[in-house]
């Protein structure tokens, strides 16, 4: 088994190349394109409280500009996968939407 089968169906952060970081259940992930579908993901565009990815993974953030959930996703280009502690899932996935004045 790879490592990334034991991502399947779980929780992770995502770098891309060109469109930035992601949060949602991974459901494909595909080796040789290096694009990824996620499910249940918010885009994460900014934030404050974490010093690195990692952390955000860990901890999650305490100030930030988030998207709406989104119910599927293929992201391109994927540079890293970080696995979501319990902590950090509850704190993104109930961080509040990012709205536009």
């Amino acid at each position: 088994m790879k490592a990334i089968d034991k991502m399947i169906g779980k929780y992770v952060l995502i770098r891309s190349y060109a469109s930035g970081v992601h949060a949602g259940v991974l459901e494909e992930y595909d080796m040789t394109t290096r694009h990824v579908v996620l499910k249940d993901t918010r885009r994460i565009w900014y934030w404050e409280g974490a010093f690195t990815l990692s952390a955000v993974a860990q901890n999650g953030i305490k100030e930030g500009k988030l998207s709406i959930q989104q119910p599927e996703l293929i992201v391109t280009q994927v540079e890293e996968i970080a696995l979501f502690s319990p902590e950090g899932e509850k704190n993104i996935r109930g961080f509040k939407v990012h709205e536009i004045n």
